[in-house]
């Protein structure tokens, strides 16, 4: 596996391999990567939880604070810590240790309303909420990342039960053969 790595237009990992190229969409791989691990984080109660030095208040609408109450064991063992502050607010004292700090303020509202955006594409809440944190938490599109960060990232997601397509089907990883290549520069 080459070491190689660029990024293309701060989306797309690019990577050479014997057989061609591989074009890596970031955001979607560190969502799989997320996805995945946060469900084995709720299936065997244990994450990595990187602890806040300053605790973080959030204050809800009434019916996003009832939802995350009924989701607060779940998103626990995903890698937050969090407690019902009342009044329609969480404390978050902790996050899980894949998710930066600078991009914690938004990741509650932004997961409660991934959640309530994809109750059909998935069968049950512990996928629904796993994939509503990975989408929230995930690298985005713009994101510069350096050579260790991308040899990272595809590391991970090579680990990954499924790192050619995320839970909802589509592709995190197209390859482009050198035959291809080879007849995009053929006379004509």
């Amino acid at each position: 596996k080459s070491t190689k790595y660029f990024q293309y237009q701060q989306k797309i990992i690019v990577t050479q391999i014997k057989s061609g190229i591989l074009l890596i969409d970031q955001h979607r791989a560190h969502q799989q990567v997320l996805y995945e691990r946060f469900l084995q984080n709720i299936k065997t109660k244990r994450s990595q939880i990187q602890k806040l030095l300053f605790p973080i208040h959030i204050e809800l609408s009434m019916s996003d604070y009832e939802l995350s109450l009924e989701l607060l064991n779940d998103m626990n063992n995903i890698g937050l810590e969090i407690d019902d502050f009342g009044n329609n607010t969480l404390v978050i004292n902790g996050i899980p240790d894949d998710i930066n700090e600078e991009e914690c303020s938004g990741l509650i509202e932004n997961c409660l309303e991934n959640f309530k955006n994809n109750a059909e594409h998935f069968k049950n809440t512990t996928e629904k909420l796993a994939w509503s944190f990975s989408k929230s938490g995930a690298i985005k599109a713009g994101r510069s990342l350096n050579n260790i960060e991308m040899d990272h990232l595809i590391d991970q997601l090579f680990a990954c039960d499924s790192p050619y397509f995320n839970a909802k089907g589509k592709v995190i990883i197209s390859k482009i053969d050198m035959e291809e290549i080879n007849k995009r520069f053929e006379k004509r």
